[in-house]
């Protein structure tokens, strides 16, 4: 049945991509707005109709008018992602009903890639601010062939704003607070920007500073142990991003600072004589880069990336006295990790409908305890440090005409633990007057971390090494414009993940490990509606419904049910709207409806989990927006979170003894913003 859907979606795709040659369908893309151009699925610029890829673009207006405030609340508003909890008061996402912290969405600032090398995970919460974006590209489908082993299903590219971009110096500030507790404050940030272009030089420079909470509520564990989340869950960042740019050659500095507590323990939570405990996720990034161009028509690129980290450290006297609690599982880390980057990409526009980039990476990762508690690398897990190092290769084909592109593309990797990786991709996109459609056929894969090989016990597997987990990834999409103001997009996707990756604990013998499991998945199709006027305002309407693909992992696993996993439902409905009420003042409701869940709840009295189905979920937002009150360039906001006041679960999406963080009451917070141009 399926490969009959497939089959005549294709031929469907065709007709579209292939009718008659009465109007000419050559797209200039000078006439196309640059925001509804896109580089995350290929690395050339196209237009969204004919990119290869699944993708949303949020822009810097979009993310003013919601009213969101750090990039977990935008990514709420996108089909496909659902947020949950890991350990220790991680929030982290999932997509199309996969877990997806752990080395399977890759997220991109200007180039520097913010996972971390150990795990590879990554954290959310008050953290990656949004009012310095110009630009969000969102690959929602696998990345892998382009970008490594960290892009498996999904690539989150955000760019920031330029000297070009600002021309002076702008600052705003956002407090929010619960609404019946001011006392219990929830995000409370400072942003400053500044950029500015000199001739031929650009400079700019963004900064965040702030304090937050991720709930106000009470949590409790499987012993029905509680603690109230106020004070005890903060997400504290420190963001800095520096760009420089002169001509063909460029650099970048981001400094992410960002510090957390938590008393969530692995399996009950903390004592009260110990208290809230400090976990850091401090990460620094560097890059020089230099764009060669001997001809008009060929472009070569060499790139230097250094990136240093210290990930889910917890190196302080709490948390020592909390590892050396009697009978208590605590989890110690204190470890630095590194890694230096090169790479040479050559992109050659052979002519004018034909399009070659190719290159290749090579990457050194070094890793090292700063604590004796902490040494466990190495096949004795008793070394305090490693070394691996990474090749890759990479080459993708762009043909272009006035009915359709072809793109094809591929990468190879040998790492020194593991050895090799090879994806394939290939997509066909075209549009035709009113309709589009692409066909798209991906592998991906993602690479295990530093964390995950020294982790693998051959013990407690049938293999001897920890390998990549390896994805095929098939898309269709079909949309059509209504009226140049309106249109609908549906995609289908099939997501098919061989030998994943999975953390796992025998609970028994107190043990935890990774290793390859034997099949997961998802399929499931997506729905978006667009409208826009500009006087009026604009509507954004998407549905997203996936259930679970043949799916062989049984710490995923909902008891007794084959078609859905812990932690993600079979519906997701967002809709986010503008209305403008007078010249300056707009009115911006936004609705995220999440579907029945399910999850480990607590434990019976044998000390077994116990499985509970989580209501649905109504999370409506409200933002106010007046643009230039009183002067030019000064913006202020009034935002209401979570009206209806629904309590939202981060649920662990697999059987790891924890049970589920209750999100924040309602919340109210004034955001106050000025732009200061210097001429």
């Amino acid at each position: 049945m399926k490969k009959n859907i497939f089959t005549l979606s294709f031929l469907l795709a065709l007709s579209i991509t292939n009718s008659s040659y009465a109007a000419d369908l050559e797209e200039d893309l000078l006439d196309i707005p640059i925001n509804l151009r896109s580089t995350v699925a290929s690395k050339n610029v196209l237009s969204l109709k004919k990119a290869p890829g699944i993708i949303t673009i949020l822009t810097d207006e979009d993310i003013l008018k919601s009213g969101v405030r750090d990039l977990q609340e935008l990514l709420n508003l996108v089909p496909g992602f659902i947020f949950n909890t890991d350990v220790q008061g991680v929030v982290s996402t999932g997509f199309r009903g996969i877990w997806a912290e752990e080395g399977r969405c890759l997220v991109i600032i200007d180039g520097q890639e913010m996972n971390d090398i150990l795990w590879p995970t990554i954290v959310f919460g008050n953290h990656f601010p949004v009012n310095q974006i110009k630009k969000v590209e969102i690959l929602r489908g696998p990345g892998s062939a382009i970008y490594g082993g960290q892009a498996e299903l999904a690539v989150i590219n955000i760019t920031t704003k330029t000297g070009k971009d600002m021309n002076g110096l702008s600052a705003k500030i956002n407090a929010g607070s619960i609404f019946n507790d001011f006392n219990a404050f929830t995000k409370r940030n400072l942003n400053i920007s500044y950029g500015q272009q000199f001739g031929d030089l650009d400079v700019s420079f963004h900064g965040t500073v702030g304090r937050g909470n991720l709930s106000d509520k009470t949590f409790t564990d499987f012993y029905n142990q509680s603690y109230s989340m106020k004070g005890n869950s903060e997400n504290n960042p420190l963001f800095m991003n520096l760009g420089l740019s002169f001509k063909d050659f460029s650099a970048r500095f981001i400094s992410d600072i960002y510090r957390r507590t938590y008393r969530d323990g692995l399996a009950n939570i903390i004592p009260d004589s110990i208290g809230a405990v400090p976990i850091n996720h401090d990460g620094y990034y560097a890059e020089l880069k230099y764009d060669f161009k001997p001809t008009s028509n060929f472009t070569l690129t060499p790139k230097l990336n250094y990136k240093r980290q210290f990930p889910w450290q917890t190196d302080n006297q709490q948390a020592r006295k909390l590892a050396e609690t009697k009978g208590f599982e605590a989890n110690f880390i204190d470890k630095m990790v590194e890694r230096t980057t090169g790479n040479l990409t050559a992109n050659w526009d052979i002519t004018k409908d034909i399009n070659l980039i190719t290159g290749g990476e090579f990457y050194s990762d070094y890793a090292k305890s700063l604590d004796p508690l902490s040494s466990n690398f190495g096949k004795d897990k008793k070394q305090d440090s490693i070394r691996y190092n990474n090749m890759a290769g990479f080459a993708q084909a762009l043909y272009k005409n006035k009915f359709f592109n072809l793109t094809l593309g591929s990468r190879v990797e040998n790492h020194s633990e593991y050895g090799l990786s090879f994806v394939p991709r290939a997509a066909i996109t075209g549009n035709y007057e009113a309709f589009h459609a692409k066909l798209l056929y991906s592998k991906a894969f993602r690479s295990p971390g530093i964390q995950n090989i020294i982790n693998f016990d051959p013990e407690f597997s049938k293999s001897k090494n920890i390998k990549p987990e390896n994805a095929t990834v098939s898309e269709i999409e079909l949309g059509y414009d209504i009226t140049p103001n309106m249109e609908i997009n549906a995609n289908l996707f099939d997501t098919n993940i061989q030998d994943p990756i999975i953390y796992f604990t025998d609970k028994v013998n107190a043990y935890d490990a990774y290793d390859n499991f034997e099949r997961t998945g998802s399929r499931g199709f997506e729905l978006e509606y667009k409208i826009k006027d500009e006087k009026i305002g604009y509507a954004n309407l998407t549905y997203s419904f996936n259930m679970a693909n043949e799916n062989k992992v049984d710490v995923y696993a909902v008891p007794s049910r084959k078609d859905i996993l812990l932690g993600f439902p079979f519906h997701k409905v967002t809709l986010n709207t503008s209305l403008n009420l007078f010249d300056n003042l707009s009115i911006n409701p936004s609705l995220v409806f999440i579907g029945n869940r399910f999850g480990y709840n607590s434990a019976d009295k044998d000390g077994k989990p116990v499985v509970k189905e989580f209501a649905p979920n109504f999370l409506v937002n409200l933002n106010l927006l007046y643009k230039n009150l009183f002067i030019k360039g000064m913006d202020a906001s009034l935002s209401v979170h979570n009206l209806l006041n629904d309590t939202y679960y981060f649920i662990q999406p697999y059987d790891g003894f924890h049970a589920p963080l209750p999100g924040a009451s309602t919340e109210i917070s004034l955001n106050l913003g000025y732009n200061f141009d210097i001429k």
